[in-house]
């Protein structure tokens, strides 16, 4: 009996949605008449009726003809004052038009102010809270990959060169290299970019991405860690300097099998444990980059650290001017270990960039 009752009050419900879409009252006598939902609901009415309890099948029956008398007095009332539809509002001589927008609540940018609006009314109301209005500039963004200061072509190529560094969606720095010799990077491009189609423009972004991409690989390629800020790489080799044999070991160890992982299983976990774990003991405004190149560094099969040759330059030009000094006592322990550091750049062949070997002894680091 229950299970009847609550099959009645669904079918009741649809019912009642349906009838508000008539505007003709030929229409909704017939809907009464013939249409399937409703003889279903007789048809339960009945089946009720038939297990003895008429009380509540005459209430179902009572409830569909309320239905049916208040469908019709509501339409006869809207044909009274209202014309085409609804949209017209008569009253007398007078005419109204009708909104029949639903009301609802959007965030837009109102005489230069980000404001609530609802729509199809006048209503502005300006966002007060401060939290809020620090991310104002977002809303005036088009498109999320593109702002003022950067084109949506440039953005494309970061993204591409950044998820080849974490070898993720398909990406690596090796293969760029390689679709760059052969030609083939732009298909490599349009196949990243192809999931995001409403974000780029097919042949112009991704066509922009390619070339800047073009000259990028090259230089990117070829400065190796250098590619980090000077700030960065500072911050780390100080860092480094202060630490024990043991512990350098120990980091090398777990750099080393970091990038192991990532290149061989692509699993970035440890590698990402680690740099976190070196974020929180370097500190600082560039911890997270020079932690980073810590890890990069460590985990390099050579044990050469690259300078620029403008860092070198500036080095040598600085010890001829402390040798220049005459008379003047300088720390012997600071100038030994900066001594030893620069003796190890100046022994190394590479010719764009210099090196210091990480393999040394503690006493070479101080």
């Amino acid at each position: 009996m229950q299970n009847l009752l609550q099959a009645a009050n669904v079918t009741m419900a649809s019912i009642e949605k349906r009838v508000e879409r008539f505007d003709d009252v030929a229409g909704l006598n017939s809907y009464f008449a013939t249409d399937a939902m409703v003889l279903k609901l007789h048809q339960i009415s009945q089946t009720i009726r038939d297990l003895g309890d008429s009380v509540k099948a005459d209430s179902v029956d009572a409830k569909l003809k309320s239905l049916q008398d208040q469908s019709l007095r509501s339409l006869r009332d809207n044909q009274d004052i209202f014309e085409q539809g609804g949209k017209v509002l008569r009253l007398g001589k007078h005419r109204f038009s009708v909104n029949q927008q639903s009301l609802d609540l959007s965030l837009v940018e109102h005489s230069g102010d980000l404001s609530l609006h609802i729509s199809g009314t006048d209503f502005y109301q300006p966002v007060e809270d401060e939290a809020f209005l620090a991310l104002q500039s977002l809303s005036r963004l088009d498109v999320a990959s593109e702002s003022q200061q950067v084109y949506r072509g440039e953005y494309l190529a970061y993204l591409v060169l950044y998820y080849a560094e974490k070898r993720q969606h398909g990406l690596d720095l090796e293969a760029l290299y390689h679709a760059r010799t052969d030609a083939t990077l732009k298909d490599m491009v349009q196949k990243f970019a192809a999931p995001a189609i409403k974000k780029y423009v097919k042949g112009i972004h991704d066509n922009d991405a390619t070339q800047i991409l073009e000259k990028v690989l090259p230089i990117y390629q070829q400065a190796g860690l250098l590619r980090f800020s000077q700030s960065a790489r500072a911050a780390a080799l100080l860092w480094l300097l202060a630490q024990e044999e043991a512990e350098l070991e120990r980091l090398k160890q777990l750099a080393v099998n970091a990038q192991l992982l990532k290149v061989h299983l692509n699993s970035s976990d440890a590698y990402q444990q680690l740099q976190q774990q070196l974020t929180e003991q370097l500190g600082g405004e560039h911890s997270t980059e020079a932690a980073s190149y810590l890890v990069n560094l460590l985990g390099k099969d050579s044990s050469l650290v690259e300078v620029s040759q403008d860092a070198l330059e500036l080095c040598e030009d600085y010890l001829q001017f402390r040798r220049s000094l005459a008379g003047v006592q300088m720390e012997q322990i600071w100038m030994r270990r900066f001594l030893t550091i620069v003796n190890g750049l100046r022994h190394t062949p590479h010719k764009k960039t210099k090196g210091v070997r990480l393999s040394r002894k503690r006493q070479s680091w101080r």
